[in-house]
């Protein structure tokens, strides 16, 4: 019974020391993925940051490619719309002009044959005047 007793004593010290030495192991375990993980974090975060300052560049040297462009462009063609705007609005007011000139033409045939109206009445009232002067 005495070395049953002491062997399982020894069994069950030899559990506690392996339960222990187990518990030890998973907490550097633990330590060590933690530290990897974070390592990884920090490395993902250090490429994340170098690939955006790249597109940060890339765009900044676009746009300044562009914009030069741009105004390129537009000096290029200022000339061009400047002529067109030119030709657009000489259209319209030439078309205004002529509409008011034709307006013009017909008022002064209607003045003109106002007048011509206005002549004979009064031909015809000089007329019957001195129709009524002989008569009388």
């Amino acid at each position: 019974m005495k070395e049953q007793n002491l062997s399982q004593l020894e069994r069950f010290f030899a559990m506690k020391a392996r339960v222990y030495y187990y518990r030890l192991c998973i907490k550097y375990w633990r330590a060590y993925i933690k530290r990897r993980v974070e390592k990884n974090r920090k490395a993902a975060y250090t490429r994340n940051t170098i690939y955006r300052n790249r597109l940060t560049r890339i765009f900044r040297g676009w746009r300044t490619c562009s914009h030069s462009w741009g105004i390129d462009r537009i000096n290029n063609s200022e000339d061009v719309f400047r002529k067109d705007l030119e030709r657009q609005k000489l259209t319209m007011w030439t078309s205004k002009v002529d509409q008011l000139m034709l307006y013009m033409a017909q008022m002064e045939d209607k003045i003109k044959s106002e007048v011509k109206a206005r002549e004979m009445l009064s031909v015809t009232y000089e007329q019957s005047l001195n129709k009524g002067v002989t008569k009388l």
